[in-house]
This record gives structure tokens, sequence and C-alpha cells, in this order.
């Protein structure tokens, strides 16, 4: 034990002899008036802050004195090769590592593994965020159509007055379509993989929705996919508009024109 080590050792004892004495006038005043003193305070505060130092300077001595030697012993190997005048080759020869061709110690370590898997990006077309979204409880889902615009014309004041024509309607059937995607899976992969299995085909199935139908929003080639939503059902009559000129308008380079 070197002389600094003994001298805080000293100074610790003395220092918790003089803190258990203080610590004992303070428990006296509080049992007779409820607290201690002010004064008895600040000499318990001292103390403990007193004590901290002492422990702090304690251990950085020691580790001084620990590091000291190995730094003694590095120096004397960088410039030497031995350590006290022994060759560093004949102190220690590790017959087991990994690189070892004639065992099998490097069963012994397992490689890293990434838990993260790594996929190729999915595109699909955005059009589902351009549809209307509709829950029902039935197999299939009726939509009035307006399929024939109304008309509208100018007439005179004194004129007979016709009926001009009338909207129509058709209605249209959309059927509910099924659209499945599973995958069995025991429940030992479930409990024991690396990844949260269920996640993942969670996953791996919307993406696969997506693309479906995304797919299936163009021309349809079976009976079991749902009709494309970019092929008009029902053809629409638009009614061409027309101009009359006023009748105030006598120039026939009048720019005013009424449109129906």
């Amino acid at each position: 034990m070197t002389e600094e080590v003994k001298q805080l050792h000293t100074a610790l004892n003395e220092t918790w002899e003089q803190f258990k004495a203080v610590n004992e006038t303070a428990k006296a005043e509080r049992e007779k008036y409820g607290k201690e003193s002010e004064l008895v305070r600040e000499q318990l505060d001292r103390m403990n802050t007193r004590l901290d130092e002492i422990e702090v300077r304690q251990n950085d001595v020691r580790e001084t004195g620990n590091a000291a030697p190995q730094r003694s012993e590095l120096r004397q190997w960088i410039t030497t090769g031995a350590i006290n005048g022994v060759e560093l080759g004949s102190v220690e020869v590790k017959l087991m590592n990994l690189d070892d061709t004639t065992g099998n110690h490097g069963v012994l370590q397992n490689d890293a593994y990434l838990q993260e898997i790594q996929k190729a990006v999915v595109e699909f077309s955005p059009v589902r965020q351009f549809a209307r979204i509709l829950n029902i409880g039935t197999t299939a889902i009726d939509i009035p159509l307006r399929s024939t615009n109304s008309s509208a014309s100018f007439i005179g004041e004194v004129a007979t007055r016709s009926e001009t024509t009338n909207p129509d309607y058709t209605l249209v059937n959309i059927p509910a379509y099924e659209l499945y995607a599973r995958a069995d899976i025991s429940r030992q992969l479930v409990e024991d993989a690396e990844f949260n299995i269920e996640a993942e085909m969670a996953l791996e199935f919307g993406e696969q929705f997506g693309v479906a139908e995304a797919r299936h929003s163009f021309p349809a080639t079976a009976r079991t996919n749902p009709p494309a939503c970019l092929t008009p059902v029902v053809a629409l009559t638009v009614s061409t508009p027309t101009r009359t000129r006023p009748a105030s308008c006598k120039s026939k380079t009048c720019s005013t024109w009424l449109t129906a």
C-alpha cells in the first residue's frame, strides 16, 4: 500500500467518526425540536462532501497504481519483443482458434444474423386511392346511373313549348368479387421464428392485394375477375352546345354569343 493510500484511508476514518458524532447531535435535536439546527445541517453536508472526495481520490490512486505496471510491460514488449527478458512467443501459445485448420473450433462461434429481410421493390398502380370504398353485406350492389342527359334551348315569348329531351337512367349491378391469399404455416414456425411471421405475412398479402387490384383495374380476362373500372359500362350521350346570336346584334363582327 502506498503512502498516499494510507493517508487517504486515515482521513476517511477520521472524517467518518466526526460525521457519526455530528449525526448523533442532529438526531437528538430532531427528537427535541422536530428538526436539526442549520449549523448542524451545514456540518453534515460538509462532511458528506469530504467523504465523497476522499472516496473518489482513493479510486483514482488505485486505478493509477494498477495501470502503471501494465504500461511498463507494454512499453518493454514494444521495444524489445520480450517481457522481463522472456520472449512473448514462448509465454503463451493458443492452440484453439477460429482459423485453426486442424480442428473444428470454428463451430463454437455463430455468424452474425441480421434480423431484417431484404426485399425487392414491388411496384403497382396507385389506382386504389381514386376508388370509392363501400362496405356491403350482400354479394352485389346496384348503383343507379344516368345514361342520357337532358337538354334545354332558347325559345320565343309566345312560341309553342314542347317537351325537351329528358334524362334516362339505368341500373348497374356490381358483384362483390373475392380476393384472397393463403399460406399454411406450422405453429412451431410461428412460435420459434426469428421474425414475427404473422406480421410479415400480413405485409406480404397486403402488397399482393394491391398488385391484384391494380392489375384488374384494366379489362378483365376471366369470369371470376371483376370488371375493369377503366372500361365504360354505359356510353353517355353528351349534348353539343349551340350558339345563338342575340337579336340586338346586327353586325357580323359582333362578339356577343349566348351558349346553351
